[in-house]
């Protein structure tokens, strides 16, 4: 993982502290976790890329349930808190 990479990963990171869960800016969570990805794409698609992995499933598990709607906007925030968790924790380590 280049040096630039990590610390793009960092900036991330940071940003999505501030964003915050909030259901109005889950659009600006959904744009760095697709740039997150372009940049693990950068790095093969094989099953060799471990953060590649790891956001696909994070993708299936966490990412699927923030992005349906719910009948309490509260519900969602709690779902968008739990991917942003899990993307996080695969920046903090990547």
């Amino acid at each position: 993982m280049s040096v630039i990479h990590k610390k793009r990963f960092e900036e991330i990171r940071k940003s999505l502290t501030v964003i915050g869960p909030r259901e109005m800016n889950f659009l600006k969570v959904e744009l760095l976790f697709y740039e997150v990805l372009d940049i693990a794409k950068n790095y093969g698609i094989g099953e060799s890329n471990v953060l590649l992995g790891q956001l696909r499933q994070l993708d299936r598990d966490q990412y699927t349930k923030a992005k349906a709607p719910t009948a309490k906007s509260r519900q969602r925030e709690i779902n968008i808190r739990h991917f942003i968790s899990g993307l996080k924790n695969i920046l903090s380590n990547p």
